[in-house]
């Protein structure tokens, strides 16, 4: 069997039919397209979708649905919201921050995608829904009060929402990224789920790399807080090979004010924390090297380095590579379990 562009398998029976076509070929054929999505007419979303879709990565669609469901909800776009909630989506599926579309309603004072949502939340897990927490522990209440949203306020109090964790809103919030893009979901999932060739191959195909999503987070800040050293090294080294525009893309912060690097020392990853200091201090050499050529200058300065990771100020930034500490020293120096918020942790179930 030959599926074009996709994949061939062979099955071997001696049975044949009396087209001469083997019995139990035939019979596996069946089996696999009802598991398998080979038809390019194939299309569902939602709870439709029960096939694998073969030529894409485990969870591929539903992260891509689940971006945009984000997206729809951080826009206020109550047409999208509607066409996935009718196509039997779960409209509470979470991110890599463990982010809801409620998270991103009640935080941008959209009233209306608020109200939708609230009211279609089942109501066997209704209160889950409403008050999910995410990754710093906050939840849509505490997001519609910090920003002072009052009228998104007073319609999830009277829901049942309560206010959860809110430390996390200390920090002056300016995110200082290129945000918004729907096409960087690809990117921090596959940086959020360690999928280093997938990232690779993203790049290839010209995807922004560093650009970050409605709330400002970028790969690099999704790889720091799961504790993915090697893909915290490539994007450093990513980011050194167009030096004439080159951008420190670890003073990125997110909606919260932080950077990959605070994400990094919050969740207890070494080496990472690491890589992204020794990264700071090339950059100080490197604004000292490229006074008056045009290029863009870094503020940014650290007041702690690693002994491990000192190097002189005096490195050129093609130095970058050997500089960094070699990735195998993750699993020695992470002594803290890496804290997972990736898609297959979330396991797209209709339960939250």
């Amino acid at each position: 069997m030959v599926i074009p562009n996709v994949c061939g398998i062979a099955v071997w029976s001696p049975r044949l039919d009396a087209v001469g076509n083997s019995v139990r070929g035939v019979q596996a054929a069946k089996e696999l397209v009802k598991k398998l999505q080979f038809h390019n007419f194939e299309v569902f979303s939602g709870l439709n979708r029960e096939k694998i879709d073969p030529s894409k990565k485990e969870f591929w669609s539903k992260q891509v649905e689940v971006n945009n469901l984000l997206h729809a909800a951080s826009f206020d776009d109550a047409k999208a919201l509607a066409q996935m909630e009718h196509s039997g989506m779960n409209m509470y599926l979470a991110d890599y921050d463990n982010r809801t579309a409620l998270h991103l309603a009640a935080c941008e004072g959209h009233i209306n995608a608020v109200r939708f949502l609230l009211d279609n939340a089942p109501a066997n897990i209704r209160e889950k829904c409403i008050n999910k927490r995410d990754r710093w522990g906050g939840t849509p209440l505490g997001e519609a009060i910090h920003y002072g949203h009052s009228e998104v306020v007073t319609i999830l109090k009277e829901a049942g929402a309560i206010t959860g964790n809110q430390s996390h809103y200390n920090r002056e919030q300016s995110m200082n990224v290129s945000v918004s893009q729907k096409d960087v979901g690809m990117v921090l999932f596959a940086a959020a789920e360690n999928e280093l060739f997938e990232l690779i191959r993203l790049n290839a195909c010209g995807l922004n790399i560093t650009a970050g999503d409605y709330d400002g987070r970028t790969p690099l800040h999704l790889a720091a807080s799961n504790g993915h050293s090697k893909i915290v090294k490539y994007l450093l080294v990513q980011a050194t090979k167009h030096s004439e525009t080159f951008t420190p893309i670890w003073m990125a912060t997110d909606r919260y004010g932080n950077t990959p690097g605070d994400d990094a020392i919050r969740e207890g990853h070494t080496v990472c924390q690491e890589l992204l200091e020794t990264a700071n201090v090339l950059n100080d050499g490197f604004d000292n090297m490229s006074a008056g050529s045009g290029r863009r200058h870094s503020n940014f300065s650290i007041g702690k380095t690693s002994p491990r990771t000192m190097i002189k100020k005096n490195h050129s930034l093609n130095d970058l590579t050997g500089a960094l500490p070699t990735v195998e020293e993750e699993n020695v120096a992470d002594s803290k379990p890496h804290t997972n918020y990736g898609m297959k942790q979330l396991s797209f179930s209709n339960k939250i």
